[in-house]
């Protein structure tokens, strides 16, 4: 994790280009986060209708719901904070408009039609967001390392965990099959959601400190959350764990493969 000399507690301090760069990654954050906490009920227009085995399921939902509505809050905040309309861009995003901004997992999957295909999709995306949260709370913009703290608390110390005992249940109850089945499909998109390595883009959040870890460094710590995780439901991990949609990340071999023996199943990592 990178460290930085230099720090920005309020947004009037911000330099015009670091506010631009910002707002690249607010933008990206705000669909997913406002997007996610519609589509899972927050709104009329929710359309998580379908039935959930038993009160427990429902209750993680809801307090999914007020986290992810409190997590979108915090991010139209932050954006109005530097001059952005983030309202304006959640509406594009929804109305179909345009796609941007909203990530492949998020539009290309059908992630929120079952119980299940809910919570294998959540133990994978929400992990993702805990970890990338980490790149960023150590960030040189104070305001936006305080929501990337909340962030991680909620998605990847408490959501992805709650996700994957729930999958394990299902799987235990004989869902195996269907659950394997939509692990293989979703985790090429999960591995996606950290970006491509060494883009110009990644380049600048870490030259201003709105990121302190590189996309590959993010995504190994990932993958070897998630080949424990996964191990823990009783599932298989990938035989070719690189392979995302949008093309391989053979860098991250080295980091993953050198910790293979440290897989266990008594506990998440």
């Amino acid at each position: 994790m990178r460290t930085f000399d230099f720090v920005y507690t309020q947004p009037d301090q911000l330099p015009d280009d670091y506010r631009e760069q910002l707002w690249k990654f607010l933008s990206i954050q705000t669909c997913i986060e406002g997007g996610m906490a519609d589509a899972t009920g927050i709104t009329a227009e929710g359309i998580n209708t379908y039935p959930m085995p038993a009160a427990k399921h429902r209750h993680f939902m809801a307090f999914k719901m007020a986290d992810e509505a409190d997590h979108a809050y915090g991010l139209f905040q932050l954006s109005k904070d530097i001059g952005k309309d983030p309202h304006q861009l959640l509406h594009q995003v929804r109305v179909g408009e345009i796609k941007d901004r909203a990530l492949d997992a998020f539009t290309q999957l059908d992630w929120n039609s079952s119980h299940l295909r809910f919570e294998v999709f959540a133990m994978l995306t929400e992990a993702a967001g805990g970890i990338a949260s980490t790149s960023a709370m150590g960030s040189t913009y104070v305001p936006w390392a305080m929501w990337n703290a909340r962030n991680f608390i909620d998605e990847g110390l408490t959501h992805s965990v709650l996700s994957m005992h729930n999958v394990r249940d299902l799987v235990e109850s004989g869902h195996r099959e269907e659950a394997q089945a939509l692990m293989d499909e979703m985790y090429p998109f999960a591995l996606d959601l950290f970006g491509a390595a060494n883009t110009k883009n990644e380049a600048a959040y870490l030259e201003f400190g709105i990121k302190t870890m590189t996309n590959t460094e993010c995504r190994v710590i990932w993958m070897r959350q998630m080949r424990e995780r996964i191990a823990i439901t009783g599932l298989n991990f990938p035989g070719d764990p690189y392979q995302g949609a949008r093309g391989r990340y053979d860098e991250c071999r080295e980091g993953l493969e050198s910790n293979w023996g440290a897989v266990r199943s008594d506990h998440a990592a």
